[in-house]
């Protein structure tokens, strides 16, 4: 069986996500992407996280750059 985003996501976790997932949709992201290809075209603000030492880049100006990249797309 395959893995959902959240699940890959989540597999190192150590921040506690994991356990707030438990309590809610396993598919959150599916379910964010699906709303927000719903919206009408418009102006998209995207506000980069940090870097956390030992893990790759996922919320941080890089990983804003390329979601920028995919949104335009």
């Amino acid at each position: 069986m395959s893995k959902s985003i959240d699940e890959i996501i989540l597999q190192h976790s150590t921040r506690g996500m994991d356990i707030l997932q438990k309590k809610h949709s396993k598919e959150h992201c599916k379910e964010a992407a699906v709303a927000f290809k719903k919206l009408e075209n418009g102006v998209v603000f995207l506000y980069t996280g940090f870097y956390v030492e030992g893990f790759g880049e996922t919320d941080g100006p890089i990983g804003t750059y390329f979601l920028a990249l995919a949104l335009n797309s």
